[in-house]
């Protein structure tokens, strides 16, 4: 593999960690949780960096459009990588469906969204 493109990659992955770090502590300062996110299907396969929408989708989502509703998940490519996050109300759908965010996102409804993002853990 091209030496800048593993610069590149590592560059982006630790702003990317740094960024996360920010948000987590000023969302603890708010006693807000940062977000639940799925990393893997319902057989316990890992979801691939990119193109996790069709790797959800392959294991029981249903792509829809953006209205919030239960069990929504919403794919953010963030061009190296892509989040899976469960948008569990209103306000959560609310901020990833943020105007002035020009990501792409794909919105799914995924009826193990709650368990494997680990919200239901939680509530």
């Amino acid at each position: 593999m091209d030496q800048h493109l593993i610069v590149s990659l590592n560059i982006n992955h630790l702003h990317y960690k740094l960024l996360s770090r920010i948000n987590a502590e000023k969302n603890l300062k708010n006693k807000n949780k940062m977000g639940y996110y799925i990393d893997k299907t319902s057989k316990g396969t890992i979801l691939p960096a990119c193109d996790k929408a069709d790797y959800l989708i392959l294991d029981g989502a249903k792509e829809v459009k953006a209205e919030f509703q239960p069990n929504l998940v919403c794919i953010v490519e963030n061009g190296f990588f892509d989040a899976a996050g469960y948008a569990y109300s209103k306000n959560e759908f609310d901020q990833f469906n943020d105007p002035n965010d020009n990501r792409p996102k794909r919105w799914l409804i995924y009826p193990l969204a709650g368990k494997l993002s680990g919200y239901n853990k939680e509530k």
